[in-house]
Formats: structure tokens, C-alpha cells, sequence
């Protein structure tokens, strides 16, 4: 009696995509330090292919070009990174491209900023009002001053002549001299 054990079937794309995994899992662990580097001194990886008999197909890294394979395996080897070429020859250049649309001026945003620097001179033209205004009311003030002073000055004369021993009250002549800007 023959007894048979049922083996699990996967599909070769899941058993390769596992493969595939497991070889990146294996290059990105750590190795110990008494494994040997996968690139030889030569920038080749060497290993022993199982071309023969149960598992063929197989793989071994091996450490060197040395190294012998077992019977119904055979020798192989690659670059562990591609072979150097000659730099590029940069092409012609293309043809000239098709000459853009002008640009186009957003109405709105232009109404917007015509909007503010009218704001703005109705701002500056007030404030030029206002200094004109401040400039009249300082020229007067300084016409007062001056009166004032020489009237004092005046009425410190008689106070003088008139009672023995007053001493005069000093009283400014004129402010300086002021000027407005002219608009």
C-alpha cells in the first residue's frame, strides 16, 4: 500500500516574487563578520549553478573564482555592477517652439489697484491741505509774536522811566524765521 502525501502547488509567479524577497531581505540584513563579501576583488559575484538532477536551478554564492563546484553544477559568475560606456553624444537641438498668446490682464485686479491709488491721492491731497492750513496759522502766530515783543519791549521803556529801580522784564524780540513748502 502506497501511501501519498499531497503536496501544495503554488503558482511560479508567487514562488518567484518569495524568491525575489527573500533576496533583498538577505542583502539588506546585517552580515556577521565571519561571512564573506558577495563582490570579489575582481567586482565579480561567483557562485555554483545546479544545472542537474533535484533542484535544478539552484544557486550558490560562492567566495571566489577559485572555488570548485560539486559534480552537476557549474561555475558562474557577473559583474556586480553593469560595465562602464562611453558618455553621450548630446543630439541637435529640437525646433523652435510656437511663439504664446500674450498675456492676459486680469479686469478685476486692475480695478482693484486703480481703486486703491485714487484712495491714495485723495489721502496725500488732504494732507496737503492740512499742512497749507498749518502753514497760514504759523505765519500769523509769528506776525503775533512780533507784535507782542516790540509792544513789550515798548511798555518795559516807560516802566523804566517812570519808576526808579525796575528792572525790565526780557521779553523775546521775534521767533526765527519760518518758511512753508511750496506745493
Amino acid at each position: 500500500m502506497k501511501i501519498r502525501v499531497a503536496v501544495p502547488t503554488y503558482p511560479l509567479a508567487l514562488l518567484l516574487a518569495l524568491a525575489a524577497l527573500a533576496t533583498v531581505a538577505l542583502t539588506l540584513l546585517p552580515s556577521s563578520a565571519s561571512a564573506a563579501p558577495l563582490v570579489g576583488k575582481d567586482g565579480k559575484i561567483h557562485a555554483c549553478y545546479k544545472w542537474k538532477g533535484k533542484k535544478k536551478g539552484a544557486i550558490r554564492v560562492v567566495r571566489s573564482a577559485k572555488v570548485r563546484c560539486p559534480r552537476k553544477w557549474k561555475k558562474v559568475s557577473w559583474h556586480a555592477r553593469g560595465a562602464a560606456t562611453p558618455p553621450a553624444v548630446p543630439g541637435p537641438p529640437g525646433p523652435q517652439g510656437e511663439k504664446g498668446l500674450p498675456g492676459v490682464v486680469d479686469t478685476a485686479t486692475v480695478e482693484q489697484l486703480e481703486g486703491k491709488i485714487s484712495e491714495l491721492v485723495d489721502r496725500v491731497e488732504t494732507l496737503e491741505g492740512m499742512v497749507g492750513s498749518l502753514c497760514a496759522q504759523t505765519e500769523q502766530l509769528n506776525e503775533q509774536t512780533t507784535a507782542l515783543g516790540s509792544t513789550m519791549s515798548s511798555f518795559n521803556t516807560v516802566l523804566s522811566t517812570l519808576l526808579v529801580g525796575f528792572s525790565p522784564v526780557s521779553v523775546p524780540g521775534a521767533l526765527p524765521s519760518f518758511s512753508c513748502p511750496t506745493p
